[in-house]
This record gives C-alpha cells, sequence and structure tokens, in this order.
C-alpha cells in the first residue's frame, strides 16, 4: 500500500500532534498508482458485458465436500440463508 511521505499530514491531524501516515490505495508506488489511474480512465464510458457474483462458500465442507473450485449455487435454501 501506498502511504503519504514520512512527516506530511495525512489530513486528519489536528495542529500540534505528530503528522500521521494515511493509506490512500492499494497501490505500491506512486508510478502504479499511476497506472492504475489510466487503466481506470480508459473503462469510462465502457458498459458491463457480463457480472459474475462471487460468495465465500464457509458450508462448501457441508454442501459439496467432493467439489473442487468455484461451484454454483443453484438450491433456494443456499440462496435465502448465505454464509
Amino acid at each position: 500500500m501506498h502511504q503519504t511521505e514520512p512527516g506530511r499530514s495525512g489530513g486528519d491531524g489536528q495542529v500540534g500532534e505528530p503528522a500521521q501516515q494515511r493509506v490512500w490505495s492499494w497501490a505500491a508506488s506512486r508510478p502504479e498508482v499511476a497506472e492504475r489511474v489510466r487503466h481506470a480512465r480508459r473503462l469510462v464510458g465502457q458498459r458491463l458485458a457480463v457480472v459474475r457474483y462471487v460468495d465465500i462458500d464457509y458450508r462448501h465442507d457441508q454442501v459439496a465436500p467432493d467439489w473442487e473450485g468455484p461451484r454454483h449455487i443453484v438450491e433456494a435454501g443456499e440462496w435465502r440463508n448465505p454464509t
């Protein structure tokens, strides 16, 4: 994660308090932040073609113990009471 430089305020410190480092991105460096911004800007105006919902399958061992990898949840009971 990229943080502000030591000694610079993260914007949430009070006068007289030591400067705090604020996490502002999951990027590791400023160049990585810039690349992510460029990528996001290329997406402006685009439309979604497909959406895939993912659920953390905490009951996998109870419901489908022999299944490996992602599985389709088709039983209404699992959707009514997700984990």
